[in-house]
C-alpha cells in the first residue's frame, strides 16, 4: 500500500504560544482553529497522517480484504479481523521507518527512482518502459507524476532503511537444519467438535441483563451514516458508435510516429512432449520417467511423426490433443530451462531431453520470428481501434464536463438524463462500507459523497466502464437504535453467548474425565459425539484440516507427545469448541531432501529471521516514540 505521508502543519504551535491563539481567533475565528486541530488523525513524533489519508488507507485495506478473501465486511467482522488495528500498526511502522531514514540521512538518487519506476511491469510495453502508458495509468488512478514519484520515493526509502536494519542477519548451518526439522515436523490429531447450537437448554436472558448489554455495547449497534444518490453513466461505446473511422493516412501517421509500440521480441513456435515427474518423486521414479522420455525421443529420431508421438505419450493435457502445439512464445513466457532449449533450436530441429520442475520434455521448433517492428498491414486494425477509442474518450470527457458544469447551475439531473437520452439510476441508501457495486472500488468517490451536502453534484467519477455524474439525493445521519428496536437482536446475541459458554464448560468437564482416566472413545460414546481426524499438517499450514484457522490450537498441537497426547485446554475455532488428542507425529527428515532444498530454504529462513529482527527494531522504536491519535477525530 502506497504511503502518502506528510509532515504536520506548524499550526501545532497554537497550543504553546498564547499570543498566536489570539491572532488566529482575530483573523480566522474559533471555527477555523477547530478545523485545523481536526486535520490530523495520527502523530508519531513529528510526523503525521491526515484524517483524509487515514480514511483512504482504511478503505484500501477494506477493499483488499474484500477482493482477496471475498468477504462481506460488516462492522462485527471488521472488529474480529482487527482491521483498524492492522492499519494503525502499519502506518505507525512506516512513519517510524521514515523517521529513521531522516536520522540516518538515507537518500534515493533521481536515477534510482527513475529506474524503479521503469521496472514496474504495469508501465511497460513489450518489456520496455512506455512513458505514454505510464501517464495513462496515473491519469486513470487520478495521480500526477509528482504524487506518484513522491510515494515511490518514500517506498524506496523505507526499503533502504529496512535493509540497513537487517543487513547483519546471519545463520549457522546447524541453526538452519534445526529450523528445517521444526518447520517440516508433522502432527495428526483426533478431535471432538462441540456445536454450541446443540446446547438449547440455556435460560433466556433476563431484562436487566438485556439492558446492561445494550448499555455496554451501544456502539456495536450503531447504524452508520447513509446516503442515497442518483447517477447517469456516459459510456465510451456510445461515443465510439458516433465517431468517424480514422483514414488510412491517419493510421499510417500514427504507425510512423509510434512504431516502437509495435516492436516485438524474437518468438519461437514450438511443440513439446511432457513426461510428468512430481517434485517430491523418488530417484527411482525420476529415472523411470526419464527412461520413458528417452524411448519416445529414440522413436522420433527413428522417423515417427512428432505430432503423433505427442498425441499418444505427452502428459500435458492442454496440448497433447493438438500434437503438443504450444504456438508462438517469446522470452520470459516459459520455464527458464525450457526457454533456453527452445530458443537454441532451428526450425525443424528436435531437442534432447530437457528437465524442468514439471518433468522431462522433448521440444520441436516449427518456426522462428525474429525480433522487429510488426508491418503496418498486421497492426492497422489495432491502430484504427486505438484511434477510435482515443477520440471517443476525449469527446466523452468533454461532454461529461460540459454536462457537469451545467448541472452545477441547474442541479436538475433528471432533466439532463432526458436531454442526453441516458438512464438516471437511483441507488438504495448505502454506507461507507456498502457502496453500490458499480462504484465500490472508488475511494475518492466515497469521500466526495459523504462530504457532500444534500442536493450537491459530485465531480465526475471515471471508471473502466466510463464516466459517472452523481447527485446526492438524500442523507441519513448515523444513530444508535433504541433498545426496543434491537431487543430481539440482543436476545439472540446473549443466547448465542450462553450456548457457547455452556459448550465450553461441557468441554472442560470432558477434559476432567479424561484426566481421571476415561478414554477418548468412552467420552465420545457417552456424549454421542464422533471422533474425527485432521490428517497430517505442519506448523506452516495456516489452515488446520477439518477445523479451521487457529494459531493457538496449532501451537498446542505441536507440544503434544505420545506419552501426553491430550491438550489441557479446549479451543474455540469459528463457532465451535474443540478437544484435541495427538494421534501421530512425524519428526524425522530426509537428509537428501534437506540438502536438495538447502539453498532455497536458507534464503527463506534468512528472510524470516530478518523479519523477526525488523519486528524487534520496530517494537523498540515504538516503545520510545510518542504516538498519538487525535481525540477530536472519530475513527473510520
Amino acid at each position: 500500500m502506497l504511503s502518502v505521508l506528510r509532515k504536520y502543519s506548524r499550526t501545532i504551535f497554537i497550543y504553546f504560544i498564547p499570543f498566536l491563539i489570539i491572532s488566529f481567533v482575530l483573523y480566522f475565528g474559533w471555527a477555523d482553529i477547530r478545523e485545523r486541530q481536526e486535520r490530523w488523525m495520527l502523530k508519531v513524533n513529528h510526523h503525521t497522517i491526515s484524517k483524509e489519508d487515514y480514511r483512504k488507507y482504511y478503505n484500501q485495506l477494506l477493499a483488499y480484504y474484500q477482493k482477496v478473501y471475498r468477504l462481506d465486511l460488516n462492522p462485527d467482522l471488521i472488529e474480529k479481523l482487527g482491521i483498524k488495528q492492522q492499519l494503525a500498526d502499519n502506518l505507525i511502522n512506516e512513519l517510524l521507518l521514515l523517521e529513521a531514514a531522516e536520522k540516518t540521512k538515507a537518500s534515493i538518487s533521481r536515477l534510482e527512482l527513475e529506474k524503479s519506476i521503469e521496472e514496474i511491469p504495469g508501465f511497460q510495453r513489450n518489456g520496455k518502459f512506455d512513458a505514454q502508458l505510464y501517464k495513462e495509468a496515473l491519469w486513470q488512478n487520478k495521480l500526477t507524476p509528482k504524487q506518484f514519484e513522491e510515494d515511490q520515493l518514500k517506498g524506496l526509502l523505507i526499503s533502504r532503511i529496512k535493509n540497513l536494519i537487517t543487513d547483519e542477519t546471519k545463520h549457522s548451518e546447524k541453526e538452519l537444519e534445526e529450523w528445517f526439522i521444526w518447520e517440516h515436523e508433522k502432527v495428526n490429531l483426533e478431535f471432538l467438535e462441540l456445536d454450541p447450537d446443540a446446547f438449547t437448554q440455556v435460560s433466556s436472558p433476563k431484562d436487566q441483563e438485556i439492558r446492561d448489554y445494550y448499555s455496554q455495547h451501544k456502539e456495536k449497534f450503531r447504524v452508520p451514516e447513509t446516503v442515497k444518490v442518483g447517477y447517469i453513466k456516459f459510456s465510451p461505446q456510445e461515443f465510439e458508435k458516433e465517431e468517424a473511422s480514422p483514414s488510412f493516412e491517419e493510421i499510417e501517421n500514427y504507425y510512423k510516429s509510434f512504431s516502437e509500440e509495435f516492436w516485438e521480441p524474437r518468438k519461437v513456435h514450438a511443440r513439446h512432449i511432457l513426461i510428468k515427474v512430481d517434485q517430491n518423486a523418488s530417484e527411482a521414479e525420476k529415472a523411470e520417467a526419464k527412461k520413458k522420455a528417452e524411448e519416445i525421443l529414440a522413436q522420433i529420431k527413428g522417423g515417427k511423426p512428432f505430432e503423433l508421438m505427442a498425441s499418444i505419450y505427452s502428459q500435458d493435457s492442454a496440448t497433447n490433443t493438438k500434437g503438443g502445439d504450444l504456438g508462438f512464445f517469446s522470452p520470459g513466457q516459459m520455464i527458464k530451462e525450457f526457454e533456453v532449449a527452445a530458443f537454441s533450436l532451428k526450425p525443424g530441429e528436435v531437442s534432447n531431453i530437457v528437465k524442468t520442475k514439471l518433468g522431462f520434455h522433448i521440444i520441436k521448433v516449427e518456426e522462428i520470428k525474429e525480433e522487429g517492428i510488426k508491418p503496418l498491414e498486421e497492426v492497422k486494425e489495432e491502430i484504427r481501434e486505438h484511434l477510435l477509442k482515443e477520440r471517443a474518450q476525449e469527446r466523452m470527457k468533454n461532454e461529461v464536463y460540459r454536462s457537469y458544469r451545467m448541472l452545477l447551475k441547474t442541479k436538475d439531473i433528471k432533466r439532463l438524463a432526458e436531454e442526453k437520452n441516458l438512464s438516471l439510476v437511483e441507488t438504495k441508501y448505502f454506507s461507507r462500507e456498502e457502496l453500490p457495486m458499480v462504484l465500490a472500488n472508488l475511494e475518492e468517490f466515497k469521500e466526495d459523497v459523504f462530504r457532500a451536502n444534500l442536493g450537491e453534484i459530485i465531480p465526475p467519477v471515471y471508471t473502466s466502464e466510463g464516466y459517472y455524474i452523481v447527485k446526492v439525493l438524500d442523507k441519513k445521519k448515523s444513530y444508535i437504535p433504541s433498545l426496543e428496536e434491537i431487543k430481539e437482536n440482543i436476545v439472540a446475541q446473549l443466547t448465542k453467548e450462553a450456548q457457547k459458554k455452556a459448550a465450553r464448560q461441557y468441554g472442560v468437564d470432558l477434559l476432567k474425565k479424561i484426566k481421571q482416566g476415561v478414554s477418548f472413545e468412552e467420552i465420545a460414546d457417552q456424549g454421542k459425539l464422533v471422533i474425527k481426524e485432521t490428517g497430517f499438517f505442519t506448523r506452516k499450514d495456516d489452515y488446520i484440516p477439518k477445523i479451521g484457522i487457529s494459531p493457538e490450537l496449532s501451537v498446542a498441537a505441536f507440544t503434544l507427545r505420545p506419552e501426553a497426547p491430550f491438550s489441557g485446554q479446549v479451543f474455540e475455532v469459528g463457532d465451535k469448541i474443540y478437544l484435541i488428542k495427538l494421534k501421530a507425529k512425524e519428526s524425522a527428515i530426509d537428509k537428501e531432501d534437506f540438502w536438495g532444498k538447502k539453498e532455497k530454504f536458507g534464503l527463506r529462513y534468512l528472510s524470516e529471521k530478518s523479519n523477526q529482527q525488523l519486528a524487534a527494531w520496530l517494537k523498540n522504536a515504538r516503545e520510545q516514540a510518542e504516538v498519538r491519535f487525535n481525540p477530536r477525530v472519530a475513527s473510520p
